[in-house]
């Protein structure tokens, strides 16, 4: 299970473990920054291989459409963090055989760009006849890639459904299914004669807003004045807080007078992650201002 053996190493330590804390997933900030980066990676190249194994079955199956003009030069996108998870903490947790598949998403696309493009920049003909032919000699390392792509978001389906507040398990199904789809010969993204994008944007990743809050934290009686840094439907960042532990309980009262609960999940300095008890609506103002 590559991504959730790679997080793992965050909250499992043994320290963690002999305190008897029950989550397996304290991300520092540093944590929340790789994983935002990869999360973003992994769903641009998931939904660059559909778009792409999309106009190739189309186009096998005799179906007339159009490619928007602006996507007629699309290539894959090339995953930059791969790389960066297996040579780092993460690899504590990774054997051999997951470092190996997290580095060849990254080879097999880039082969496929680079065939790619050398047909776009290189044959003649119309724009739309050129990318279908693009299309046609990277297929193969776009279906190996999309293979190893769907390891990962069942990976992070895993993370998903542990953790809730981290990933959208949702848009995991959804982007899986799309690609999964369209590895499978399917057209998914064939709408109304045209090879799209998503309508609907798919984000694995839940939006912080960025706030300016100066509120209370509590804990086990404790009381601090701290400044509300972030917000997400998962949880909060706050700024101005000493001597409070993850795992630790926390109350966060805002000058409005509404009352916010969590658990803290980790701690920099100064700075302390807290992670709702429950999950806010997509609606609440907290994040929707």
């Amino acid at each position: 299970m590559v991504f959730r053996q790679a997080l793992a190493f965050v909250g499992a330590s043994l320290a963690n473990e002999a305190s008897g804390v029950s989550s397996p997933l304290y991300l520092g900030p540093s944590d929340f920054k790789l994983l935002d980066q990869f999360c973003a990676e992994i769903q641009a190249a998931s939904v660059s291989c559909a778009v792409l194994m999309t106009a190739h079955s189309a186009h096998r199956c005799g179906f007339v459409f159009q490619m928007p003009r602006e996507h007629e030069t699309l290539v894959p996108y090339v995953p930059l963090t791969t790389g960066a998870i297996a040579s780092s903490g993460f690899s504590k947790r990774l054997s051999a055989s997951n470092a190996s598949m997290l580095g060849a998403i990254p080879h097999y696309l880039s082969a496929a760009k680079s065939r790619m493009e050398n047909v776009l920049h290189n044959d003649s003909g119309p724009a739309h006849d050129r990318f279908l032919r693009s299309v046609d000699v990277a297929i193969d390392p776009l279906r190996t890639a999309s293979t190893f792509l769907l390891v990962t978001l069942d990976d992070l389906a895993e993370i998903a459904d542990l953790e809730p507040q981290i990933l959208d398990e949702s848009a995991l199904r959804k982007l899986r299914h799309m690609l999964q789809s369209a590895l499978n010969g399917g057209t998914p993204l064939l709408i109304n004669g045209e090879v799209q994008f998503p309508h609907t944007e798919i984000t694995i990743r839940g939006m912080r807003r960025i706030v300016d809050i100066r509120a209370k934290l509590l804990s086990y009686g404790r009381a601090w004045r701290v400044r509300v840094h972030d917000v997400s439907q998962g949880g909060f960042c706050v700024v101005g807080v000493r001597g409070i532990e993850p795992g630790d309980p926390a109350r966060l009262l805002l000058p409005s007078g509404r009352e916010l609960v969590g658990q803290v999940r980790w701690i920099d300095n100064d700075r302390a992650g807290v992670r709702f008890n429950s999950r806010l609506l997509l609606g609440d103002p907290l994040i929707n201002q």
